[in-house]
């Protein structure tokens, strides 16, 4: 099981939390490039905000969820 401190970031990350978190910058940073090019593309000055608050927020996301991922920590067992 993981814990979850603020004095465990610097502690190895789980194997599975680690990939979580590089999930989410990946599909993140995939979602920013196609908001981007549809904002390079589009010519309502609407639909290129909106493109531009997706293209931010999801750059957001991924930063979060990868920086999240490193306050994770394998619990210790203790064999008898």
């Amino acid at each position: 099981m993981a814990s979850f401190k603020v004095g465990n970031y610097f502690a190895p990350t789980p194997v599975h939390i680690r990939r979580l978190g590089d999930s989410l910058l990946a599909i993140s940073g995939m979602n920013t490039i196609g908001s981007a090019i549809a904002y390079v593309n589009a010519e309502d000055p609407k639909v290129k905000k909106i493109l531009l608050i997706i293209a931010v927020s999801m750059q957001i996301i991924g930063i979060i969820g990868k920086f999240l991922s490193n306050f994770f920590k394998d619990d210790e067992v203790n064999q008898v």
